[in-house]
């Protein structure tokens, strides 16, 4: 969860159960939320603004403007052990490809064991790594199966935002926008199904669809 820290700032958290302890995350130096966990246990992504690039080009003039920035947000990735390997790594020499699993599409579902999460606390701070994903004016980070999605805030009207979703490989494909005029979304408890709310319309759509096939 986020908290805000005496600054103002919102810090990532982390509550143990087992001891009671609480663990900052990030710093309170920017503004980080969203934190979402990966459906393996091993990684939390989340959203900071770190990415402080002003479209005002200089601070003097008849009005003097202070500085403005647009599409501070960036994804970031905090693996919970030490060696992990960012998903959206490209393979090489000593990561080559894996070769993906196909779920059987016949018979029952198996039931699978549930995830076993290992959080390593020594040094946790220092081991976030900023996904290649681009900047935005981004909230609402959720992990929805093997992908990203998020709300990409429209600036002239911020109740409507576009619903974007990326997925956590290193194929390099860019995120794509699956609806605009979205005021909320929220990803079922499998991260299978996504409830979209526009301002007349709740939709429900799978997870994985993509944006052209929601558009036919």
């Amino acid at each position: 969860f986020h908290r805000d820290a005496p600054n103002g700032f919102a810090q990532l958290m982390l509550f143990d159960t087992q001891s009671d302890t609480l663990t900052a995350l990030t710093t309170d130096r920017y503004e980080s939320n969203s934190g979402a966990w990966s459906a393996d246990g091993k990684w939390i992504y989340f959203l900071s603004d770190r990415s402080l690039k002003s479209v005002v080009r200089h601070p003097w003039g008849a009005r003097q403007p202070d500085h403005f920035f647009d599409r501070p947000f960036k994804v970031y990735a905090l693996p919970l052990r030490k060696g992990l390997r960012l998903p959206f790594e490209p393979p090489d020499e000593l990561h080559p490809e894996q070769a993906r699993k196909e779920e059987p599409k016949t018979g029952a579902p198996a039931d699978k064991p549930p995830v076993k999460v290992e959080v390593d606390l020594d040094g946790i701070a220092k081991r976030i790594e900023e996904t290649p994903l681009p900047a935005g004016n981004y909230r609402s980070l959720t992990v929805a199966g093997e992908r990203l999605c998020w709300l990409d805030a429209n600036l002239a009207d911020p109740a409507k935002a576009s619903l974007q979703c990326a997925a956590i490989d290193n194929k390099g494909e860019k995120p794509e926008t699956l609806f605009d005029d979205v005021r909320d979304f929220e990803a079922s408890a499998d991260g299978k199904k996504l409830l979209v709310v526009r301002e007349n319309d709740l939709l429900v759509v799978p997870a994985d669809a993509k944006a052209a096939a929601l558009k036919d």
